[in-house]
């Protein structure tokens, strides 16, 4: 599949942001298709519910 979908990798936003490192530099990301950012969101609990589950 084609990417889609903007990734940050290998760490999340939240993680970058708490570390004080900029979310939207490209080293910090990938893309991926729309089916795999959703498995990879979904297996990792920190992310579960997205950005703006605090």
């Amino acid at each position: 599949m084609p990417s889609t979908v903007a990734d940050h990798h290998p760490l999340s936003r939240r993680e970058l942001v708490a570390r004080g490192l900029d979310p939207d530099d490209p080293q910090y990301g990938r893309g991926l298709c729309t089916s795999c950012h959703g498995k990879e969101t979904a297996a990792n609990p920190e992310q579960a519910g997205g950005w703006n589950r605090r």
